[in-house]
Protein backbone atom coordinates (compact mmCIF):
# COMPACT_ATOMS: atom_id res chain seq x y z
CA UNK A 1 0.00 0.00 0.00
CA UNK A 2 1.40 3.62 -0.46
CA UNK A 3 2.49 5.66 2.06
CA UNK A 4 -0.21 8.26 1.16
CA UNK A 5 -3.49 5.84 1.57
CA UNK A 6 -4.09 6.64 5.01
CA UNK A 7 -4.34 10.56 3.96
CA UNK A 8 -7.48 9.80 1.67
CA UNK A 9 -9.36 8.55 4.12
CA UNK A 10 -9.22 11.87 6.51
CA UNK A 11 -11.33 13.54 4.34
CA UNK A 12 -14.11 10.98 5.24
CA UNK A 13 -13.08 11.05 8.88
CA UNK A 14 -13.90 14.54 8.84
CA UNK A 15 -17.08 14.86 6.88
CA UNK A 16 -18.17 11.41 9.37
CA UNK A 17 -17.09 13.93 12.45
CA UNK A 18 -19.63 16.45 11.41
CA UNK A 19 -23.84 15.94 12.20
CA UNK A 20 -24.79 17.45 8.55
CA UNK A 21 -23.55 14.08 7.43
CA UNK A 22 -26.69 12.23 8.74
CA UNK A 23 -26.08 8.55 9.56
CA UNK A 24 -22.71 8.32 7.59
CA UNK A 25 -21.38 9.81 10.84
CA UNK A 26 -21.93 5.80 13.16
CA UNK A 27 -18.85 5.58 10.72
CA UNK A 28 -16.62 7.65 12.43
CA UNK A 29 -14.86 4.97 14.55
CA UNK A 30 -14.59 2.53 11.98
CA UNK A 31 -13.21 5.24 9.59
CA UNK A 32 -11.02 6.34 12.40
CA UNK A 33 -9.45 2.53 13.61
CA UNK A 34 -9.01 1.89 9.44
CA UNK A 35 -7.02 5.10 8.98
CA UNK A 36 -4.74 4.33 12.40
CA UNK A 37 -4.47 1.07 11.33
CA UNK A 38 -3.33 2.06 7.50
CA UNK A 39 -1.28 4.70 8.88
CA UNK A 40 0.63 2.08 11.14
CA UNK A 41 1.06 -1.04 7.88
CA UNK A 42 2.20 2.02 5.87
CA UNK A 43 4.89 3.75 8.17
CA UNK A 44 8.55 4.51 7.07
CA UNK A 45 10.93 2.14 8.40
CA UNK A 46 12.25 4.71 11.27
CA UNK A 47 9.04 5.37 12.59
CA UNK A 48 8.21 1.28 12.42
CA UNK A 49 11.72 1.30 14.43
CA UNK A 50 10.79 4.33 16.99
CA UNK A 51 6.88 2.85 17.74
CA UNK A 52 9.54 -0.41 18.61
CA UNK A 53 11.58 2.04 20.87
CA UNK A 54 11.76 0.86 24.70
CA UNK A 55 10.44 4.64 25.40
CA UNK A 56 7.78 3.75 23.76
CA UNK A 57 6.69 0.35 24.80
CA UNK A 58 7.13 1.77 28.79
CA UNK A 59 4.38 4.96 27.26
CA UNK A 60 2.44 1.79 26.02
CA UNK A 61 3.02 -0.24 29.24
CA UNK A 62 2.24 2.84 31.41
CA UNK A 63 -0.44 4.65 29.14
CA UNK A 64 -3.47 3.87 31.22
CA UNK A 65 -2.42 4.63 34.41
CA UNK A 66 -0.91 8.08 33.07
CA UNK A 67 -4.90 8.60 31.66
CA UNK A 68 -6.14 7.53 35.25
CA UNK A 69 -4.10 9.46 37.64
CA UNK A 70 -3.83 12.61 35.14
CA UNK A 71 -8.11 12.72 35.64
CA UNK A 72 -7.57 12.62 39.08
CA UNK A 73 -4.61 15.04 39.61
CA UNK A 74 -6.28 17.79 37.65
CA UNK A 75 -9.13 17.61 40.06
CA UNK A 76 -6.72 18.50 42.71
CA UNK A 77 -5.07 21.98 43.30
CA UNK A 78 -2.86 20.93 40.10
CA UNK A 79 -5.92 21.64 38.10
CA UNK A 80 -6.82 24.68 40.15
CA UNK A 81 -6.43 28.52 39.33
CA UNK A 82 -6.62 31.05 36.59
CA UNK A 83 -4.79 30.13 33.04
CA UNK A 84 -1.44 31.35 34.24
CA UNK A 85 -1.48 29.63 37.62
CA UNK A 86 -2.24 26.06 35.40
CA UNK A 87 0.25 26.60 33.06
CA UNK A 88 2.59 27.69 36.12
CA UNK A 89 1.65 24.02 38.06
CA UNK A 90 1.78 21.91 34.40
CA UNK A 91 5.10 20.38 34.60
CA UNK A 92 4.30 19.44 38.38
CA UNK A 93 1.35 18.08 37.16
CA UNK A 94 2.74 15.95 34.11
CA UNK A 95 5.67 14.91 36.85
CA UNK A 96 3.35 14.10 39.33
CA UNK A 97 1.38 12.21 36.92
CA UNK A 98 3.93 10.43 35.47
CA UNK A 99 5.90 9.28 38.52
CA UNK A 100 2.39 7.32 40.21
CA UNK A 101 1.62 6.41 36.98
CA UNK A 102 5.35 4.33 36.87
CA UNK A 103 4.62 3.23 40.73
CA UNK A 104 1.16 1.93 40.04
CA UNK A 105 2.04 0.17 36.71
CA UNK A 106 5.35 -1.13 38.17
CA UNK A 107 4.64 -2.53 41.86
CA UNK A 108 0.81 -2.43 42.15
CA UNK A 109 -0.39 -3.71 38.51
CA UNK A 110 2.56 -5.78 38.18
CA UNK A 111 1.91 -7.59 41.62
CA UNK A 112 -1.39 -7.95 40.58
CA UNK A 113 -1.18 -9.49 37.42
CA UNK A 114 0.86 -12.02 38.97
CA UNK A 115 -1.54 -12.89 41.62
CA UNK A 116 -4.25 -13.51 39.28
CA UNK A 117 -2.36 -15.75 36.75
CA UNK A 118 -1.25 -17.76 40.21
CA UNK A 119 -4.82 -17.78 40.99
CA UNK A 120 -6.34 -18.89 37.35
CA UNK A 121 -3.52 -21.61 37.58
CA UNK A 122 -5.06 -22.79 40.81
CA UNK A 123 -8.81 -22.69 39.99
CA UNK A 124 -7.62 -24.91 36.82
CA UNK A 125 -6.10 -27.37 38.63
CA UNK A 126 -2.39 -26.12 37.12
CA UNK A 127 0.97 -26.16 39.69
CA UNK A 128 2.04 -22.48 40.04
CA UNK A 129 5.18 -21.75 38.29
CA UNK A 130 8.12 -21.29 40.49
CA UNK A 131 8.11 -17.70 39.28
CA UNK A 132 4.98 -17.15 40.42
CA UNK A 133 5.50 -18.65 43.64
CA UNK A 134 8.23 -16.33 44.67
CA UNK A 135 7.30 -13.11 43.26
CA UNK A 136 3.37 -13.40 44.46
Amino acid sequence: LPAITPLLLLPMLVAAGHHATGAFEYLRPYIAAATVGLSLVTAPAFLNRLMMSKPMAYVAETSYAVYVFHGMLTATWLGEGSTIVKYAKRPLLIAATFALAHLSTRYYEARMIRIGKLLARRVNGQSPSPKDARTA
